[in-house]
């Protein structure tokens, strides 16, 4: 079984939810170490009394953090992955090695498709390695098309019966009878990806990414997910925040849920000390990769950073002026999520 419930939440297997929550710029392990931003946990709080500049007056702007423990969980309603995180501060210098929880199911093939018009609208049309998933549902009708039925599971163990129709003169796999009605239970749309695994007892599970209309919403918005019915998206609040902060004071475990690609305040230690290595400066020009995993090039014109510590690195301490951006590229990131462009370092 992919996963099991837990109130609100869905508990998964570890390796489905790799599979299906990643590729994301950073999914910690067990016993690895983390710096912890509280002004990127507050800006996504949505509460007025966690602001970025009490944080920055009272508190470093990140702190040494090991993970303790994880549990690889998905939203109920949503199906939007996410990790309920133990952490502690780091007091000593020597750790233990990092833990690769790999999970109980075993996967055989795995087949992930950016949701197109076509595939919203009509039927969804697999990419060409469609066949590692479906082998098991392809008929032997000579060089005809081919329709059989097939069964996939969700996170909620729900079946959803599709039919699997094979072209074979274009060799394109396709699923149409009954795909309509999962788009529109999902409330999927163009952007949004699905992925199809096939599982060692050869059942088929399919999981879901969401482009940004839910899980990349900030704290305060209200989403409506099913039913036209709203929820309010609450990840953190401010409470959490300061709470987190008096844990760390006193050198105490504390928990946080971590969306990876949404709200990335915690933050491989390398990614840090690279950023450490660039002297950051106005005009200089750097590529950024937005979720969608397109890139854009901009100028940093601003750079925030505190008086006398140079080698501070800042959560959203570069202000940017994007060449041909759009809406909802960010008007501030962070050091590591840029690269720079080697001409201007």
């Amino acid at each position: 079984m992919a996963a099991s419930s837990l109130n609100h939440h869905i508990r998964v297997d570890t390796k489905i939810w790799r599979l299906c929550a990643e590729p994301f710029l950073f999914t910690p392990l067990v016993n690895s170490r983390v710096y912890y931003f509280p002004e990127g946990h507050g800006l996504h709080s949505g509460g007025e009394d966690v602001t970025p500049s009490l944080m920055t007056e009272l508190h470093p702007s990140s702190h040494l953090c090991e993970i303790v423990t994880i549990d690889y969980l998905a939203d109920a309603e949503s199906e939007e992955f996410f990790l309920q995180l133990t952490l502690k501060p780091v007091v000593h210098i020597d750790h233990q090695e990092p833990i690769l929880e790999d999970g109980n199911i075993g996967v055989e093939g795995v087949v992930l498709k950016l949701l197109t018009p076509t595939d919203v609208n009509t039927e969804l049309r697999l990419p060409t390695n469609g066949n590692d998933v479906f082998s098991d549902h392809v008929g032997n009708d000579g060089d005809s098309n081919t329709c059989v039925e097939v069964c996939v599971k969700d996170l909620r163990n729900t079946n959803w019966r599709f039919h699997h129709i094979h072209q074979q003169i274009n060799r394109r796999y396709v699923l149409s009878a009954g795909w309509r009605n999962f788009i529109k239970e999902k409330k999927l749309v163009v952007d949004d990806s699905v992925i199809f695994l096939k599982k060692s007892d050869r059942t088929i599970f399919v999981g879901i990414r969401r482009k940004s209309n839910i899980a990349a919403k900030t704290a305060s918005e209200k989403i409506k997910i099913k039913n036209d019915q709203i929820f309010d998206q609450i990840r953190v609040n401010s409470h959490n925040v300061m709470k987190v902060l008096t844990h760390i004071v006193n050198l105490e475990p504390f928990e946080v849920q971590f969306y990876p690609g949404f709200c990335d305040f915690l933050v491989d230690p390398n990614y840090i000390e690279a950023s450490r290595q660039v002297v950051w400066f106005e005009g200089m020009r750097v590529t950024y990769r937005r979720k969608d995993q397109t890139s854009i090039t901009g100028r940093i014109v601003q750079v925030y950073s505190q008086p006398n510590q140079p080698n501070d690195i800042r959560w959203g301490m570069l202000k940017m002026e994007w060449e041909d951006g759009r809406i909802g590229d960010p008007a501030a990131v962070s050091p590591w999520e840029v690269q720079v462009i080697p001409e201007d370092v």
